[in-house]
């Protein structure tokens, strides 16, 4: 099968096989509860709750509104909720996260949106200062709040933009 064909492969002594994954696709809406043991790919509607043993990538144009606890996040599209990430959250410049969120490590590429709370748990259960937590994501007005280890970032609008960030704006707007 062609499409298992460019899946990542999964080393063992005994052979080499390709890792499963599953596929929620653009034109399917799940509510409710999904567990799985492997990777998923969201590329349509998730609405409730998702527990994911491995990663989950939410491609651009899907939307997820869900409690998700999984190993790695990666977000293209949309996704609403309370977010439980054992390793790292990466928010691509499509993605749009709103909610709150407790992962080990947080990237955010440029155009990419995070609003919500943000809680960086160092793997042993513990947060960290406000400080480092501060540092951690990348916001230059986040707020620490009073729950330790806890930021809140503002939202775009709360977000004043340097010199040359507003004249690239006016430039972008003139075109």
């Amino acid at each position: 099968m062609a499409y298992e064909q460019n899946l990542p492969l999964r080393s063992t002594r005994e052979n080499t096989m390709p890792e499963s994954l599953s596929l929620v696709d653009r034109y399917t809406v799940i509510e409710g509860t999904l567990t799985t043991s492997r990777d998923i790919r969201i590329e349509g509607e998730l609405r409730g709750t998702l527990r994911s043993e491995g990663a989950v990538h939410i491609a651009e144009g899907a939307t997820v509104e869900a409690t998700i606890e999984a190993t790695h996040i990666t977000v293209a599209g949309t996704l609403r909720g309370t977010i439980s990430c054992r390793g790292k959250l990466s928010i691509l410049n499509t993605g749009r996260v709103n909610g709150t969120i407790t992962t080990q490590l947080l990237v955010i590429q440029e155009g990419g949106r995070c609003e919500g709370e943000i809680h960086m748990d160092t793997g042993a259960g513990a947060a960290l200062p406000n400080t480092q937590a501060q540092r951690s994501t990348g916001s230059r007005n986040a707020r620490p709040l009073p729950n330790e280890g806890t930021t809140r970032l503002p939202s775009l609008e709360d977000t004043p933009l340097h010199a040359n960030e507003t004249n690239l704006l006016k430039d972008r707007r003139s075109v």
